[in-house]
């Protein structure tokens, strides 16, 4: 019942900001005279929509109202709401995905299309062999994967190279949506940060419409709002977006200018995680900086039975001796490599195991 209650409430705020939104000329009404408020009255949304005035107010003040696929098309009309905006009215009002609008075969919902709306905590999701090994596979690409939650739950080195060593970031650092308010890093770190940083939201925004009665989400945006004013500031606005692709502009401390474009792509088989992957963008030496960026740091790969570690080695050449001290200090019982491979690109092959951890444990010396 105290869901349903925060549905409610969440559906009214965001259909009484985006009536706001609007103006009696977007929507082919006279101004008329000087209004006290800005945006349509609830009567005029009413009217236009097609729907009882008193029924709509009931609707606005969060009353537990049914509301029909039919008043909820025609409120997205009239409210202009995008696909995702539109996807997201319906997940609030009827815990499901609008009805899909297709010309020519099945489009997925933008919002909620591998949600488990039964979820009602934050779990850790495994992160499998087979993603880390494709994540480092990735080279130049920057790549993590994430979980509902935005926490990130393995990554590759040009990824930390870029974003930072995730390695070093407490649990609540490698939160995506905390990363992005709280460090002081990442301000400098984006050529534009605002404009991420409302996308970021954004797709939070999103994530807590899905997930409302989860305490997890709702303390998180508690926190966040005492630790941000942007956060605090930005929060009643309601934008809503799933963030799928874009591109973003860097000012990177050591290198400079990089400029990334980047997808999201759902991981399939009951997991609820992400894996984002940033593309040096082709008409700039972007690829020539990660390298750069990579030569500065070596890592070997070791597996065992129990994880993946990545172990720090300072010096740029590396030796033979000094991979096989490595092994033989970590008692790597099977380690899939090739000692010349592993002098210039200081690489092993992980063979299995399931638990992922990066961490500077040994520093080689020629």
């Amino acid at each position: 019942m105290a869901n349903d209650t925060e549905r409610y409430k969440e559906l009214a705020d965001f259909l009484k900001k985006r009536r706001k939104r609007l103006s009696p000329e977007q929507v082919g009404l006279p101004a008329g005279q000087r209004r006290r408020t800005s945006g349509l009255r609830r009567e005029e949304l009413a009217q236009l929509a097609g729907i009882g005035a008193t029924w709509y107010t009931y609707l606005e003040q969060g009353r537990p109202i049914r509301v029909s696929v039919q008043v909820l098309e025609s409120l997205a009309r009239t409210l202009h709401l995008d696909a995702e905006e539109r996807d997201y009215i319906f997940l609030l009002a009827h815990q499901q995905p609008a009805p899909v609008l297709s010309q020519g075969g099945l489009t997925l919902p933008v919002l909620a299309s591998r949600v488990n709306l039964s979820r009602t905590s934050c779990q850790q999701e495994s992160v499998s062999p087979t993603l880390l090994r494709m994540l480092e596979n990735l080279g130049l690409c920057p790549s993590y994967a994430f979980d509902r939650c935005f926490n990130v739950l393995a990554w590759n080195r040009a990824a930390s190279a870029i974003f930072g060593d995730f390695s070093k970031h407490s649990w609540l650092e490698r939160n995506i949506v905390w990363s992005m308010f709280t460090k002081h890093s990442y301000r400098q770190l984006y050529v534009d940060w605002e404009r991420p940083a409302r996308l970021t939201l954004a797709h939070f925004r999103a994530a807590y419409g899905l997930n409302i009665g989860d305490e997890w989400f709702k303390r998180f945006a508690e926190e966040l709002m005492q630790a941000s004013p942007e956060f605090r500031n930005w929060w009643p606005d309601h934008d809503v977006q799933g963030v799928v692709e874009g591109s973003d502009e860097f000012n990177h401390p050591k290198v400079g200018y990089l400029k990334l474009n980047h997808v999201s792509l759902g991981v399939l088989g009951g997991h609820e995680l992400t894996v984002r992957v940033y593309t040096p963008a082709s008409d700039l030496d972007t690829s020539g900086k990660i390298r750069q960026l990579l030569e500065t740091s070596r890592y070997l790969t070791l597996v065992n039975d129990i994880g993946v570690e990545s172990i720090a080695i300072k010096e740029t050449g590396g030796n033979s001796h000094c991979v096989d001290q490595a092994i033989f200090r970590h008692r790597v019982e099977r380690a899939e490599s090739n000692l010349h491979i592993a002098k210039s690109k200081v690489h092993f092959a992980a063979a299995g195991g399931t638990n992922w951890a990066e961490r500077a444990v040994l520093s080689c010396w020629v």
